[in-house]
Formats: structure tokens, sequence, C-alpha cells
């Protein structure tokens, strides 16, 4: 599985996507923040994960086919020493109690953020994924000899082997592999090592990306800001600042796609299938129209492309749902809107998955939904909890 792929499929697991708007959310969060995953937590889960990797190049005898197990094991002994805090972001917090793996490891969920923070060293045009690494744990100079890295009259390395991770990485705490309490405070040099390989991540057109600007200028968001607040969209460049309109105006419309599938589904249980449901999505539709429909229809889908942001066959479903908004009469069970919606969720879920479809599969699967399980329609948040999580480890601020 290639990054994007597996970057998708992270971000699939922290996203309801009855809509197919995923790709809306993955390509601004991409473009504005780089190497974050809606797995991720903490900010120094960046050098939990480096650390451990290299006290296990440092095991003695430790053999290439016991790696993966032994990884598996120091990410459970991890995540005990972290707090066992709800909301403070330790990962695998409750299933370590039950002695079960980590099942999304910071491992896995923070390689996207190695990768694009510079943590990771390349070999020659190559980022070494997590299985490579694991399958040749000795082959990387910063496994040493135990008698410190020989080096020439110029201090150059003499070690053939490539280095893994960046040169600069801070050393772990003298207690790390110890056994003791741990916490996601960053030491002064820890801050120093990340905002710098922050500070260099860029956007596609080589430019700085919004969340390297965001720390080149130390900004730490309130809890009611969102990344296109008036004092965060002035500190970007002017590409950045048109694309975070756009993408405020898509998540309106998001809001409102997904309001109105989980409205017309509650309608179609009730008026075709003759089962009585729920109105919690019903009466919820009026509310977001008033909220979102300003900003949905504002938003230019044509430009979206022009931001860097794929979303295919996912433009004439969204263009058909402003039509419905500029139509007026706001029926959850507007027959034009329900039949457009419905060829694409049976095209991406198929027959027997797709609840909008006037069959007896679609009939079915609305049998078994439950709309007060599915969750409210909201707006997508590009991963910006996590974001302004991570900018406030950065600065200390809890």
């Amino acid at each position: 599985m290639n990054r994007a792929e597996a970057q998708l499929v992270a971000d699939a697991q922290g996203v309801r996507d009855e809509v197919g708007v995923l790709a809306l959310h993955f390509g601004y969060a991409n473009r504005f923040f780089p190497g974050t995953s809606v797995q991720q937590t903490r900010l120094r889960y960046a050098l939990f994960v480096p650390w451990q990797l290299l006290a296990l190049m440092r095991t003695p005898g430790l053999r290439p086919g016991q790696a993966t197990e032994a990884l598996r094991q120091a990410e459970m002994d991890l995540a005990r020493r972290l707090p066992d805090v709800e909301g403070e972001g330790t990962i695998g917090r409750n299933t370590v109690k039950h002695d079960k793996p980590v099942s999304i490891p910071p491992s896995q969920s923070y390689w996207v953020a190695l990768n694009q923070w510079g943590i990771l060293s390349r070999v020659g045009d190559v980022v070494p994924g997590r299985r490579d690494i694991l399958s040749s744990l000795h082959g990387w100079r910063e496994a040493g000899t135990g008698r410190g890295e020989l080096t020439d009259d110029e201090h150059r390395s003499l070690d053939p082997r490539p280095r893994l991770f960046h040169k600069d990485l801070p050393a772990p705490p003298s207690d790390f592999t110890r056994g003791k309490a741990l916490d996601f405070a960053l030491t002064d040099a820890e801050r120093e090592f990340l905002g710098k390989r922050i500070e260099d991540v860029s956007r596609e057109d080589k430019q700085p990306a919004f969340l390297s600007v965001l720390v080149q200028k130390e900004a730490v968001p309130t809890d009611g800001q969102q990344p296109w607040s008036t004092e965060l969209r002035k500190l970007a460049d002017k590409s950045d600042r048109a694309a975070l309109k756009r993408a405020r105006d898509a998540a309106a419309l998001s809001a409102l796609a997904r309001g109105f599938y989980l409205a017309c589904v509650e309608h179609l249980k009730d008026t075709r299938d003759k089962r009585s449901s729920s109105t919690l999505h019903r009466d919820l539709l009026p509310v977001l129209i008033d909220r979102y429909r300003d900003r949905a229809l504002r938003l230019d889908l044509d430009a979206v492309a022009a931001d860097g942001v794929a979303i295919g066959r996912l433009g004439s479903v969204l263009g058909a749902v402003q039509a419905w908004l500029r139509r007026g009469a706001f029926d959850p069970g507007d027959e034009k809107l329900r039949a457009v919606l419905a060829k694409w969720e049976r095209d991406r879920k198929g027959d027997r998955r797709a609840r909008l479809p006037l069959n007896a599969h679609a009939e079915a699967a609305r049998r078994d939904w439950k709309g007060d399980k599915a969750g409210k329609a909201v707006p997508i948040g590009y991963r910006w909890d996590l974001v302004r999580r991570l900018l406030r480890d950065l600065h200390g601020v809890g």
C-alpha cells in the first residue's frame, strides 16, 4: 500500500462518509497540514516512535524476525507508561488493560509525520517503510557498535550504512527504556527539533504549508478558532487564504450533503418501507440549511481542483446538492437529489449496502439502519482539532 492509500485508509477510520466527501477532507487536510492523520493524538509521539526503533536496533541478540513482535510489545508498554486519563491522547490506553496490542499503533499512524516532517532520512529518493526497517534493523547507521561512530579527520562518518533518522534527532530521556512513567511534555531540545522539522514542510508548489506557517508565526489556536478564522487566515499566503475560504465553504456543503442523505434515509424508511423511524435527522435538516446554506452555495466547485483537491465525480454530486439548495423547497424526499445520491451511493458501495435506491436491497439495508446511531451531520474538520492540539503541545500550552 503506498503512502497516499495508507493515509486515506487511516482517515477513513476517523470520518463518517456515507456521501463520499472523504476526498474533500483528505485533499484539503493534506494541503494545509501535511504529515497529520486523524489517528494521531499528541506531538511527542513523533519522537517516541524513533526512540523505540532505536532501542530495538540496540537490543543485544534481537534478530530481524523478532523485531515486529518486539515493537508490538514496546508499544503496549509505552501505552501503560503514559497518562491513564481520558482525553490525554494515550494511544491504546484501554486495549492494553486487557493485554491486547494497540490496534493502530503509533509506529503506523505517525509514519506519515516522520516522513513528511523530515524526521526519517531518505535513502536516495526513497523513504524507508516501517516494514523495511523492521526486516533490517541492523542495516542502519544508528544501530552502531556500542563504541561510538567512527569518523575521519573531518568528522565525517566512515560507516557505509545509511542514516535512518535526522542527524539532529534529540536523545531520549535517560530512563526511556527503564519502565518509568512518561508524559507528553516536550523538553526545550525536543520542541526546537520538532519546530524546525515542521517549519520546513511545504505544499505541492514548494511553498510553505499552512502548518509550517502556523509554527513559524508561533500561533497557538484557541478552542473557538477555526483554521479560516480571520486571525489565523491572515497569517497564510495569498494562495492558502483563498483555499482556506473554499475549504470552509466545502465543509459547509459536506454537512448539508450528509444532512440530506440521513434525512432522506429516514424519509424512505417511513414513507416507502412503512417502518417507524426517528425524525432526528429530518428535524435537524432545516437547522443545517439555515446555518450552512449561504457558504455551501458560495463554493466554486471548479476552483477546488486548483487547490490540488481531486474530487472527480463527487463534484457533480455536490453540484446537485447546491442545485437542491437553490430550488428552496428543502424536501428530504426531493426526488432529483435522491436519484443522484442513490446512483452515487450504489456505485460506491454496491447494491446490497446502498440505502437510497428504490429496490429490495436498499430496503433491506434501511431495515438495519438506526438513525440515532448514525451520528449527526457536521462539517468535515480537516484534522483541525488534532492540529490545534499539536500546536499547543509544541508551545507547552495545556
